[in-house]
């Protein structure tokens, strides 16, 4: 059955963003270090993709009076968007949480920010992946768009621009 432009449309729009659990693996890392009360943290806290519109807010909120994009701060920001309880999806962090977080240490920051990039599709791994399921062009298809484009791109005299 062949499916229509908005009936597509709708599906992408109505998509539910992905979940994945912090591991008790990733928690347990964080044992080493003084506060090993966070060990009542397993099993309750899971990451949710970010959207678009909450990479570009990260970004803001990392951005110093120089222009310059502040990357450790720009992780906190998108981990305090992304980090919520697992049972009720309720956000556990706020945006003007960001610079104390970006404080936590890489011990319990990378980590995160890595799960982070993970679950929201951002990846090396993520990427590779979908260039896996790409199909590639038939060959008579590209060389007729290559002409065309090759016509386009040249002037009168022939001579490319």
């Amino acid at each position: 059955m062949t499916m229509t432009a908005q009936e597509a449309r709708a599906l992408l729009f109505n998509r539910t963003l992905r979940i994945q659990s912090v591991e008790d693996a990733t928690i347990d890392a964080w044992e080493s270090t003084p506060a090993k009360e966070l060990a009542a943290l397993k099993g309750q806290l899971s990451l949710l993709e970010l959207k678009g519109s909450d990479t570009s807010e990260a970004r803001k909120l990392a951005l110093g009076s120089d222009g310059s994009v502040d990357e450790i701060l720009a992780g906190a920001a998108m981990l305090t968007r992304s980090l919520v309880l697992t049972e009720s999806k309720e956000r556990v962090l706020q945006d003007s949480d960001a610079q104390g977080v970006s404080e936590w240490g890489g011990t319990v920051l990378t980590p995160l920010i890595g799960l982070v990039s993970e679950v929201s599709g951002f990846a090396q791994a993520n990427v590779v992946s979908a260039k896996a399921f790409l199909k590639p062009t038939p060959e008579n298809a590209s060389s007729a768009s290559s002409a065309v484009n090759s016509e386009a791109a040249t002037t009168p005299s022939g001579v490319a621009a």
